[in-house]
């Protein structure tokens, strides 16, 4: 039977990968969510999280074509990662496997339902 390859094996490692000293060895397809805080970014994988001083629109820059969406100012999302969405009113938030959850802003609503998540 022949299988599809993963996301690591056809794209090239993210160069801000390099900067992981926890979560050594990354694949990307344990990367769940970037999220900024402050002058950092918050990197959640499958393995754990860990904090790296980096900007985060070099993070998003350097996940261009990794397949997910940014959901808010301060957070992308892997879409294979997500688990679920959970809205109430107009207040939307993503569910990751991991069990966190990220607040969607309102201009991303419609990217997510375009992605085909509901």
């Amino acid at each position: 039977p022949s299988s599809t390859p993963s996301a690591s094996a056809t794209l090239p490692t993210p160069r801000f990968f390099r900067r992981l000293s926890k979560l050594s060895g990354l694949g990307i397809d344990e990367l769940v969510a970037v999220e900024a805080e402050d002058h950092y970014v918050q990197v959640h994988s499958t393995r754990g999280k860990e904090l790296v001083y980096y900007r985060f629109r070099d993070a998003l820059d350097e996940l261009d074509g990794v397949p997910g969406l940014q959901i808010h100012r301060s957070a992308w999302v892997s879409r294979r990662h997500i688990q679920g969405l959970d809205g109430r009113g107009r207040k939307l938030e993503v569910v990751l496997v991991t069990g966190d959850r990220f607040n969607v802003s309102l201009s991303s609503h419609r990217a997510l339902l375009q992605a085909g998540l509901r």
